[in-house]
């Protein structure tokens, strides 16, 4: 493989659908396999510069794993490494034993003879470092060589920062889909998660169950302490529902002091068991705010996909159908008494 082809490989490899971490291990050992050092791998920095850890790697044969030892090291101990990377963006030590002695006290005993380092960086700010190691012999690098790796090193700078704008794109996402006060899902984010179940129960005959719960005379709370205690409580009462639901369960605040949770692949007679142990749980509950307590309950109705759904269905239709029969249900329960759950009439 040419030095063209190796950074056609690389390129392919960062702008696969992989998981990052998947995208650099394989980076790293095709640059290892190509350059036949013993060693190459990436240190990350910590968020205030203080410290770097050795978060990938990759060996050639017979060379010993270095990862678990290099954690949180203080660049304190080796100021000369941190100048160079701030200032200079690159090093190479044809010889170790000819380095500055901070670095040769960590180097020696690794049993590295000669190394090179590039910083990687976003937005022309250094976060870590890509670095190669030889073990064997001193290790002459060609500039044509060193060329190359700087270009891997922004290549794979550019991919790291790639990732930071889609966390911070994740991030945003999540929330605008999420109601500010309890945490829960936003009504909005609750339609979109109730057509990809519905295409899945179109396409893999997929159960769908879903509980519209309201909480019993809450405006009585707001009414007699105030909104700050009906905060509270409606932040607290999400908790406990999102604390007992299941993983792949999802809680949508619908609106004032009403949620809807979402139980995907799970019948009525479970649904129902779910929904009635968090029953109990917030009656037994006394919501604590500023030195006064309060109990609540709610009143829940369930509804099955099985009742609302066919082949001919628009998703839209079937995501309102199915709320409705909810919202029927709860309405009973609230009429008959409330303090409980019905999954019929």
């Amino acid at each position: 493989m040419n030095h063209l082809e190796l950074l056609s490989e690389v390129s392919l490899i960062l702008g696969s659908s992989k998981p990052i971490d998947d995208q650099i291990n394989k980076t790293l050992a095709t640059i290892g396999l190509h350059t036949g050092v013993s060693r190459v791998y990436i240190f990350e920095d910590s968020v205030d510069g203080l410290t770097t850890t050795n978060t990938f790697e990759w060996c050639n044969v017979n060379i010993e794993s270095q990862i678990e030892e290099l954690s949180n090291i203080p660049y304190s101990t080796i100021p000369s490494w941190k100048n160079n990377l701030d200032k200079n963006r690159h090093f190479y030590y044809y010889d170790v034993s000819q380095s500055p002695e901070e670095v040769r006290n960590i180097l020696e005993p690794q049993g590295i003879q000669s190394i090179l380092i590039d910083a990687l960086t976003i937005d022309n700010k250094v976060f870590g470092f890509i670095g190669y190691d030889e073990c064997h012999a001193n290790q002459e690098w060609t500039s044509d060589e060193k060329y190359l790796l700087k270009v891997i090193s922004k290549l794979i700078s550019s991919r790291f920062e790639r990732e930071v704008l889609e966390n911070e794109k994740r991030k945003i996402t999540e929330v605008a889909n999420r109601d500010q006060l309890t945490n829960a899902f936003s009504r909005h984010h609750l339609f979109e998660k109730l057509v990809v179940l519905y295409e899945e129960a179109i396409r893999h005959q997929k159960k769908i169950t879903i509980a519209m719960i309201d909480i019993d005379f809450f405006k009585k709370i707001n009414d007699t302490h105030g909104h700050l205690t009906g905060d509270f409580v409606l932040k607290e009462f999400a908790r406990i529902i999102m604390d007992n639901i299941r993983t792949y369960d999802f809680l949508a605040r619908y609106g004032g002091e009403e949620f809807l949770i979402v139980i995907p692949y799970t019948d009525l007679e479970n649904a129902f068991a779910l929904v009635n142990r968090i029953l109990e749980l917030v009656r037994e509950k006394r919501f604590k705010f500023n030195n006064e307590y309060h109990q609540i309950t709610f009143s829940c109705g369930i509804a099955h996909s099985d009742e609302v759904i066919n082949e001919n269905i628009k998703a839209e239709l079937f995501s309102q159908k199915l709320i409705d029969l909810a919202d029927s249900r709860l309405y009973l329960a609230k009429k008959t008494g409330r303090n409980q759950i019905c999954t019929n009439g």
